[in-house]
This record gives structure tokens, C-alpha cells and sequence, in this order.
């Protein structure tokens, strides 16, 4: 029994240890109310722990601004597609039989033709706006056949026909309505620049005539460049017969040949290189300093060749230096050959003006039954004159006349040029009458002097 009472009494304070080891002591509340009674003997200025504490102020937490979203990089928008520039005959073929009636198909020939083809244009009028044509021929695949306009008139060109040719004919031709300006836009490749060739060789145009509604202001910025109202630059057996311009041609290219017919002519020989019946009626001026250019009516400068029956009755001005008259700029060749020619147009130049050719200084030229009736003014008097500017190697002149309040002298020679019966005349009627008894070909129509077949 003794046992039974220890081991119930044992486990009874086991039981009661294990139960006080799971509580704690709870912590009292902070309050307002005054302390139980049980803690009243307590000094009454003595606070409690929680009445002591001071509450604390709180503190404004800072809310840090939200950074703004990062900025995506700017994506690069895709390039639209290039355009495609419309050449105005797209879907159009090369005539079979080689006849053109649209300009579509003047277009497509021009840029695609037969480099050895026959063409003939059966259209009164072809007007060319809008239609990017290309220009037939390379410098490697000239265009070598044959191409006759059937006096059909162009408007609105942009570029030049062809850019080379060689043995090639091209005849019956007529352009209006067009104005071009082309300021150092070539290639540099480039220098020669005509708006019905640009490069001629071995080549034969005919009856090509240029309306007063044609305006071309071309400049190019390479030494001995060339630019010409219908041909650039022409080489060997070349023939170019009636060709007349009363364009607008405006150039301040540095040392260029400029010339609304033919702008450089070297020719092969007098017998197989020829210029004849050729007119210039409009307005050419070359603008630039100091540029040295061969500037004239119908060519800027001549080699190897024959002109004759050729007119200028256009107002020939440029401002400084080079070459300039009213017939050839510059004979440069030793067997050219000048003949019944005349001048009747203004001509302002600058180093070497004259009214047939500015300057001679070859040997082997010839000048002969020429005729100037125009005005004629150089920068320099000493190398200026109503026949020709400057003669200075072993030439021929003769038979030439002008009218004496044209200019104060005929010419100016120096060296071994020959002179043969030049004289000033005191009115255009005694130097027709000189002229015309010594084999000259003049006449009077309408009040203008013409040079007669």
C-alpha cells in the first residue's frame, strides 16, 4: 500500500512539472485603467513600465518614386522599297519593220535599238515628256546605222540622242519645246555632251534644225570638254550639211569648246571633213573667268576640215579669255579650209575675237570670200578684228571684206601668214560688190544678207 501511495504521489508532481513547463506568464496589456487592488500599496507617482514609455511619432515611410520604364531603342523602320521610276515605255517593242509612230517606241529604240539598225519616224510630232529614254550608243558599241526623223518635230527632250556614233546617218530632223539645265551632273567620264550626238565619228547628219523654243544650259568642269546645240565632239570623215539652231545655249564651263551646231570638229582632211550651208540665229554666252573656252556660232574649233556656205547671225558673247567669233573659235588643225562664210550676228569676246574665226595658229589654213557685217568687240584690240582676231602662223587669207564701223581693224597678224586682198568697205552694199565680183556667194533677201548656194 506504502508503494501504491509513492508511486501515485511521483507521478502526480511528474504530472504538475510537466503542466508548468508548458505555460508562461502572460505579459499585461498597456492600459489607461487604474492598477488592480492588489497593486494599490505601490507608490501612486511610480508609473508602470508601460505608462513610462513614450509613444513614439511616426515616421513618414518614403515611397521611392517608380522609376519610369526604361525606353526601348528606337527600332529602325525598314526602308520602303525604292520606287520604280517609270521610263514611259515600259511594255513597248521595237517596231519589226523599224518604222516609229509613238513616243513610246522612240523611247524603247533609243534605249534598246539595234546599234546597226534602220529606223525611219512616221510622226508629225513626237512629244517626249515623261518618257526616260536612254541614249543610243557607247563609247565600245557606238550606233553605226542609219536613222532618218522624216522632218518629225521632238519636244521635250531631256538628254542627248545618241551618245556615240560611227559611220552612222541621221537626217531630216526637227526640235522644239525643250529645255535642259545639266550642271556638273555628267559622268566623269563624260566631257563630250551634244543634244543630238555627243560623240561623231565617220558620221553623216543632215537637215537638222533647232526651234528658238530650245534652251540648253549645260556646264562641265573638265578641261577640253565639250558642248555643242546638236553635235559635241566629231572625228574623222565626218559631213554635216543645213544644220540651223536658234537656241538659247549658256554655259560657264572652264576651257570648254561650246558651239550651238558643232563643237569640236578635228576632221580628217579638207577633201572628206566638211561643214557647209550651216546657220546660227539665236543667243549663245559663255559666262565663266578665265576659262579659256573656243566659243562660236557654228563651230568652236575646227582641224582638219572645210567650212563653207555657213552664217551666224546670232548674239556671240563671252566674258573672259579664250577663243571666240562668230563662224570658228579656234582653227586648230593644219589643213582647214574657210570659205564663203559670213558673220552678221554681235560678237563680245575676250582674248582673240574675231568675225569669221578668232584665232589661226596652224599652218596650212586657208581663208578665203568671207564677209562680216556684225559688230565685233574683244577684251583685247590688239588681237581682235572683223575678218579674224589673230593670224599667226603661215596661212592664207584672202578675198575677204567687212563693213569698216564693224571694227576698227580686219585683223592682226603675226608670223608668215599671207595676205591677200582683206579691205573694209564703207557700206554693206560696196562689200557685197567686192566680194560677190571675186567669186563671193552673197545676196540680200529681205533685208538680211544670205550666203547662196
Amino acid at each position: 500500500m506504502k508503494k501504491a501511495f509513492l508511486f501515485f504521489l511521483a507521478l502526480t508532481v511528474t504530472l504538475l512539472l510537466f503542466a508548468a513547463c508548458g505555460k508562461s506568464e502572460p505579459t499585461p496589456a498597456p492600459s489607461s485603467q487604474p492598477a488592480a487592488a492588489d497593486n494599490a500599496a505601490e507608490p501612486a507617482d511610480e508609473p508602470t513600465e508601460a505608462a513610462d514609455a513614450e509613444t513614439p511619432e511616426e515616421t513618414p515611410v518614403e515611397t521611392p518614386e517608380a522609376e519610369p520604364p526604361a525606353e526601348e531603342p528606337p527600332q529602325d523602320e525598314p526602308e520602303a522599297p525604292a520606287e520604280e521610276v517609270s521610263t514611259g515605255f515600259e511594255g513597248t517593242e521595237i517596231p519589226a519593220d523599224g518604222v516609229i509612230r509613238t513616243a513610246a517606241e522612240l523611247g524603247k529604240v533609243l534605249t534598246d535599238g539595234d546599234l546597226a539598225g534602220s529606223y525611219t519616224v512616221d510622226a508629225a510630232e513626237l512629244d517626249m515628256s515623261g518618257i526616260r529614254y536612254g541614249s543610243l550608243g557607247r563609247e565600245d558599241a557606238p550606233f553605226t546605222g542609219t536613222f532618218d526623223f522624216g522632218g518629225c518635230t521632238l519636244k521635250n527632250l531631256y538628254q542627248p540622242l545618241f551618245l556615240y556614233t560611227a559611220g552612222a546617218e541621221i537626217a531630216n530632223l526637227k526640235i522644239a519645246d525643250t529645255k535642259i539645265v545639266c550642271d556638273d551632273e555628267l559622268p566623269e567620264d563624260m566631257i563630250r555632251w551634244g543634244l543630238v550626238v555627243s560623240d561623231a565619228t565617220d558620221t553623216k547628219i543632215t537637215d537638222v534644225d533647232v526651234a528658238d523654243t530650245v534652251d540648253l544650259n549645260v556646264c562641265i568642269y573638265s578641261s577640253d570638254a565639250c558642248f555643242g546645240g546638236i553635235v559635241g565632239h566629231a572625228a574623222d570623215d565626218c559631213e554635216f550639211t543645213r544644220l540651223t539652231s536658234a537656241a538659247t545655249i549658256t554655259t560657264d564651263s572652264m576651257k570648254i569648246f561650246v558651239s550651238p551646231i558643232i563643237a569640236w570638229f578635228e576632221g580628217r582632211s579638207t577633201n572628206t571633213s566638211f561643214v557647209e550651208d550651216c546657220v546660227f540665229t539665236g543667243t549663245l554666252n559663255d559666262t565663266a573667268s578665265g576659262n579659256d573656252s573656243k566659243v562660236a556660232g557654228i563651230i568652236g574649233a575646227v582641224g582638219n576640215a572645210t567650212v563653207t556656205g555657213c552664217a551666224n547671225y546670232g548674239a556671240i558673247t563671252s566674258s573672259d579669255g579664250g577663243q571666240n567669233a562668230g563662224v570658228v573659235g579656234w582653227a586648230c588643225g593644219d589643213g582647214y579650209n574657210l570659205e564663203n562664210c559670213l558673220n552678221a550676228g554681235t560678237v563680245e569676246g575676250g582674248s582673240y575675237t574675231g568675225g569669221i574665226m578668232g584665232y589661226s595658229n596652224r599652218a596650212g589654213g586657208q581663208l578665203t570670200l568671207c564677209l562680216n557685217v556684225g559688230s565685233v568687240e574683244g577684251a583685247s584690240p590688239d588681237n581682235s578684228g572683223a575678218i579674224g582676231g589673230l593670224i599667226k602662223n603661215t596661212e592664207t587669207w584672202s578675198y575677204s571684206y567687212w563693213v569698216e564701223d564693224t571694227s576698227p581693224v580686219g585683223y592682226n597678224s603675226v608670223g608668215n601668214a599671207s595676205i591677200t586682198d582683206l579691205a573694209g568697205c564703207a557700206s554693206i552694199e560696196a562689200a557685197l560688190s567686192e566680194i560677190n565680183a571675186v567669186g563671193g556667194k552673197f545676196a540680200m533677201d529681205g533685208g538680211r544678207i544670205v550666203v547662196t548656194p
